[in-house]
């Protein structure tokens, strides 16, 4: 198995696609650059009807900021 660091943003095995996106869990990340990666990779996957984990490694906040994210949809964010 490959290392999650490795991996492409957007790969798909058989049934199974995953999206890697690189954070550190500290305040001056920028997790707003990644939001339209991960909203586009959402949206795609829930249209085909998939379902979709959203999680993080060390467990924090960066998955949930995700979702909640991914929830405001197209909302102007400042």
């Amino acid at each position: 198995m490959e290392d999650a660091a490795s991996l492409p943003a957007w790969l798909v095995e058989g049934s199974f696609a995953h999206l890697h996106i690189s954070l550190a869990d500290r305040a001056e990340e920028n997790l707003l650059s990644a939001l339209p990666l991960t909203n586009d990779f959402i949206d795609v996957h829930r249209r085909q009807g998939g379902k979709v984990l959203v999680h993080c490694k060390a467990g924090y906040s960066r998955s949930a900021a995700v979702v909640m994210g991914t929830s405001r949809g197209n909302a102007q964010v400042t």
